[in-house]
C-alpha cells in the first residue's frame, strides 16, 4: 500500500496488485494485535474527512495517522480511505468498518456508564430521544410512571430532530425515540407499528439504485405531463362543444381533424376564443414533443440494462413497462413467487370467505397504480390488436368478461417477469411449468 495518497489511477493499480500478491488476511491475529489507538484513528478520519482535524481531535500529527490508516489497510488488505476534492473520504470498506466502529465504542461507552451506575447503586440507564413537539406532552408522563416502576433508574433526555437523533439511534447513543403520530392514527396504530418492528422477519422494501431511481423520475414526468395533455384536450373538446364543434373520438384522431377544420371553426367561434385555442393547440404540440423525447431516453435504458431486455421479449412488454417494472422492483429476491410480484402490483383478485369458503372478488387499488396501468395495457393489445393472441387468454375471454381476461392476462405477464428475472432464462413462448416430483 505504498500508493496509498496518489492519484485514483495508481491507487486503483497498486491496490490491485498488491491483493494480487498478498495473501487472505489472519483476522483473528490482527483482532489480537490491534490497537484501540488504530481504530479510533479510523473513526476519527472517517468522520472528520481530514487527516489533520482528526489528528486534533485525538492528539496525534498527520504522519502518525497517515502510517496507522497504512498499517490498518494492510494488515486487513483492503482500502479504507481515498483523498478526492472533498478529502479524505471512506470507500466502501472504509464506510463499513467506520458504522461497525462506531457501535463498538458507543456499546464501550454504555458499558462504562453501566458500571458506574451499578457502583452508585443504580439499577439502570435508558437515553432517549425526543422530538420538539412530543417532549413536552409525552414525556413527562412516561417518565413519570417509569420511576414509579424503577425508582433507582437514571433518565437520560436528548432533544432534536428526526434529522438529528435518528443518526443517533442508528449508532447505539439512543435506546428509543419518543414522538407524535399522525392525528388519525390511535394507540392500536402504534401497538401495530411497535408490533411490526419487533417482527424478525419482517419483510422491507428492496433498496433501488440511483439509475432506477433517475428512471422512475423519468416515468414520473412523462405521467405528469401526459396527465396535462389530457386536460388541454378535454378543455379543447369542451369549449368547442359550447359552440356546437364536435370532434371525433380519440387524442389523435380529434387533433387532426381539428387541423383540418380549422377554418370552419373560425367562422363559428369569436376570435377572442379562437386566439386562446390556438395557443392552448400549440401547447398540447409542445407536450406532444416533450413526452417523445421523455419516452426516447426512457427506451434507451433497457439497450443497456439485460434485465429490461429479456423482458422485451414478452407479449405485451415493451420499453415502457420493462423499465418500470424493473426499476419499482428493485431486486427481484425480494419477492419469492410470482404471485408475490402480482400482488405487489395489485394484479390479484379480493378474498372474502368464511367456514373455508372462499369467494373472489375484484381487484383492489392497493399496489402500484402506475405498473398496474402499464401492464393492463399491453394485455388489452395483445389480446385485441395481437396478430398471434395468447390462446389461453382466448379461451378465457369466451368464458369470462373481457376486462376480467385482460387482467387475468396482467396476472399471467408479471409471473412471467419474474420467473425470467429470478431464474434468469429467456423467454419461451409454449413453455408449460410442472411441479417438482417429492
Amino acid at each position: 500500500m505504498a500508493a496509498i495518497w496518489r492519484n485514483d489511477a495508481e491507487d486503483m493499480t497498486d491496490t490491485a496488485a498488491t491483493q494480487e500478491n498478498s495473501t487472505p488476511p489472519d483476522f483473528e491475529s490482527w483482532g489480537r494485535r490491534v490497537k484501540m489507538q488504530h481504530l479510533r484513528v479510523v473513526l476519527a478520519v472517517a468522520k472528520t474527512s481530514s487527516l489533520a482535524q482528526a489528528g486534533e481531535s485525538i492528539g496525534l500529527t498527520q504522519p502518525a495517522i497517515t502510517k496507522i490508516i497504512r498499517e490498518v489497510e494492510t494488515d486487513l488488505g483492503v482500502r479504507l480511505f481515498k483523498r478526492t476534492n472533498r478529502g479524505t473520504v471512506c470507500t466502501g470498506h472504509g464506510q463499513l468498518l467506520a458504522d461497525r466502529l462506531r457501535l463498538v465504542f458507543s456499546q464501550l461507552d454504555q458499558a462504562v456508564k453501566s458500571l458506574h451506575d451499578s457502583r452508585e447503586g443504580l439499577t439502570g440507564r435508558v437515553v432517549v430521544g425526543a422530538l420538539i413537539a412530543g417532549a413536552a406532552t409525552l414525556l413527562p408522563t412516561a417518565i413519570s410512571k417509569l420511576l414509579e416502576d424503577l425508582p433507582g433508574i437514571r433518565v437520560t433526555v436528548i432533544e432534536g430532530t428526526y434529522d438529528y437523533l435518528v443518526p443517533l439511534l442508528h449508532q447505539g447513543s439512543l435506546d428509543f425515540i419518543i414522538g407524535r403520530l399522525p392525528k388519525y392514527a390511535d394507540a392500536a396504530d402504534a401497538r401495530a407499528i411497535w408490533t411490526a418492528v419487533q417482527q424478525p422477519g419482517m419483510r422491507t422494501v428492496a433498496v433501488k439504485s440511483e439509475e432506477q431511481q433517475a428512471v422512475l423520475g423519468l416515468h414520473r414526468v412523462r405521467t405528469q405531463l401526459t396527465k396535462f395533455r389530457t386536460m388541454q384536450i378535454y378543455q379543447l373538446r369542451s369549449l368547442l362543444y359550447e359552440f356546437g364543434v364536435t370532434l371525433r373520438t380519440g387524442r389523435q384522431a380529434g387533433l387532426a381533424e381539428l387541423q383540418n377544420r380549422m377554418a370552419d371553426i373560425e367562422g363559428r367561434v369569436p376570435g377572442v376564443l379562437m386566439d386562446v385555442l390556438r395557443e392552448q393547440l400549440a401547447r398540447v404540440h409542445s407536450l406532444d414533443e416533450q413526452i417523445s423525447v421523455l419516452e426516447k431516453r426512457i427506451a434507451a435504458w433497457p439497450k443497456q440494462e439485460a434485465s429490461c431486455r429479456s423482458l422485451l421479449s414478452i407479449p405485451g412488454i415493451g420499453p415502457l413497462t420493462a423499465s418500470a417494472l424493473v426499476a419499482t422492483v428493485g431486486d427481484i429476491r425480494t419477492f419469492k413467487s410470482g404471485r408475490e410480484l402480482a400482488s405487489f402490483i395489485g394484479l390479484v383478485p379480493q378474498q372474502r370467505g368464511t367456514g373455508g369458503k372462499i369467494q373472489l372478488g375484484t381487484i383492489s387499488k392497493r399496489g402500484d397504480p402506475y405498473l398496474r396501468t402499464l401492464l393492463i395495457h399491453g394485455a388489452r393489445s395483445v389480446l385485441f390488436t395481437s396478430r398471434s393472441p395468447n390462446p389461453w387468454a382466448e379461451e378465457l375471454s369466451k368464458r369470462r368478461h373481457a376486462n376480467v381476461a385482460v387482467v387475468a392476462l396482467a396476472n399471467k405477464m408479471a409471473r412471467t417477469a419474474w420467473a425470467i428475472l429470478s431464474h434468469g432464462q429467456a423467454y419461451q413462448p409454449g413453455y408449460v411449468s410442472t411441479r417438482p416430483q417429492a
